[in-house]
């Protein structure tokens, strides 16, 4: 994988992730020290596949508050979610 070793991660995991399909293209991701990647079905193996877009924010009254959106260079190796509390 473009010439580095795969992550050695915690010992003990201590990190988790939660992800809800909303709609066909879209995907509330909540996680705590992981990093999240999304890859194509069996039946588009091969294909190209790219995360459009991604937001971060948080629910409030029930609502979606939008924050900022994410860049390209924080998403091309997949969502890597940090200790803070944050919904993407």
């Amino acid at each position: 994988m473009f010439w580095i070793d795969p992550p050695i991660g915690n010992s003990p995991a201590s990190g988790g992730a939660l992800i809800a399909k909303l709609s066909d293209n879209e995907y509330l991701v909540t996680a705590l020290r992981a990093r999240v990647s999304f890859s194509p079905s069996d039946e588009l193996a091969g294909q190209v596949h790219m995360i459009e877009r991604v937001e971060e924010g948080h629910f409030e009254n029930g609502a979606w508050v939008f924050e900022r959106v994410w860049n390209g260079d924080q998403t091309d190796w997949g969502l890597k979610l940090q200790p803070q509390s944050l919904i993407y």
